[in-house]
C-alpha cells in the first residue's frame, strides 16, 4: 500500500496515522493566536464545534488547548481510542440481544476521531469538563434559537 503524500492539507481518516510531523503542527499552533488558532485546530481535528473550542480557549487559554491537542494527536498516532459501547436503544425501542451484540461489536472496532479523542481528554479534567458542559449548553441554545428564526423566515411570504 502506498503512503499518502505528507501534504498538511490532507488530513487522515479517524483510524489512520498522521504521516506528517506532530511537532510541526504544535509549533504552528504556538505561532497563532485567538480565532486563527481555533480555526487551525478545527482544521487539524476536522471539528465543527468552533464555538465550543472558542469558549475553551477563553476560559482555559492557549497553552491548555495546545497541550491537549498534542496529547490527542499522539494518542491518534499510536493507534487511537476505541469508541465506547452503544448506550442505545432507548427504552421505547426494543431490540433483541443478537442485534444489540452486533451493534456493540461494530462500535468496538471503530476508532474515535482526533476531535473525539480531544474532547474525551477535556472531559477527564474536572475544571475543563464544567466549561465544556456550559459551552455545549450555550451552543445548543443558540442553535435552537437559529432554527426558530429560520422557521419564522420560512413562513414569511415575501
Amino acid at each position: 500500500m502506498e503512503k499518502a503524500n505528507s501534504n498538511s492539507s490532507e488530513m487522515p481518516k479517524s483510524n489512520e496515522k498522521f504521516d506528517f510531523n506532530i511537532d510541526e503542527i504544535i509549533n504552528k499552533c504556538k505561532e497563532k493566536e485567538g480565532i486563527d488558532l481555533i480555526n487551525y485546530i478545527c482544521v487539524i481535528m476536522k471539528e465543527k464545534k468552533r464555538n465550543i473550542l472558542e469558549s475553551l480557549y477563553q476560559e482555559l487559554g492557549k497553552d491548555y488547548l495546545i497541550f491537549t491537542l498534542e496529547k490527542a494527536l499522539n494518542i491518534q498516532n499510536n493507534g487511537g481510542l476505541n469508541k465506547e459501547k452503544c448506550k442505545y436503544p432507548k427504552k421505547e425501542d426494543k431490540m433483541n440481544q443478537e442485534e444489540e451484540k452486533n451493534i456493540n461489536n461494530n462500535i468496538q472496532n471503530e476508532k474515535k476521531s482526533t476531535g473525539g479523542i480531544f474532547f474525551t481528554l477535556i472531559k477527564k479534567d474536572p475544571e475543563a469538563k464544567s466549561i465544556l458542559i456550559k459551552a455545549s449548553k450555550k451552543d445548543w441554545k443558540e442553535s435552537k434559537q437559529r432554527k426558530k428564526v429560520y422557521k419564522l423566515m420560512g413562513n414569511l411570504n415575501l
